[in-house]
């Protein structure tokens, strides 16, 4: 699997979103609502708010994939790593809550 970084996932969900939008707005003002309005610009104005809905619906879950860490290691991802000069005798802990524990 490639790994695909945040600079590619943004504009893809700004493509996608926009795309979410246009069909929910043409396919909800051409063929569903001139069932119920004949008003073409009421049509058109209740289409618009149909797509919007729809895509502020999509919004939450499209950020979530934009902005996740995907498969970068732990510094690139904003973990925390550690350098050591020789060999570890001890314990090294990172901060991160984790239960330290050591055989002997």
């Amino acid at each position: 699997m490639v790994a695909v970084g945040r600079v590619v996932r943004w504009p893809v969900v700004i493509l996608a979103l926009a795309a979410v939008f246009a069909v929910v707005a043409w396919v909800s003002g051409a063929f569903i609502l001139p069932l119920w309005l004949s008003s073409g610009a009421d049509r058109w104005v209740v289409a618009a708010a149909a797509g919007g809905a729809v895509t502020a619906l999509a919004i939450p879950g499209a950020h979530k994939w934009a902005s996740r860490a995907g498969d970068k290691p732990a510094l690139e991802a904003g973990g925390r790593t550690v350098s050591v000069g020789r060999d570890n005798t001890g314990i090294i802990s990172t901060g991160d809550n984790a239960t330290n524990v050591q055989d002997r």
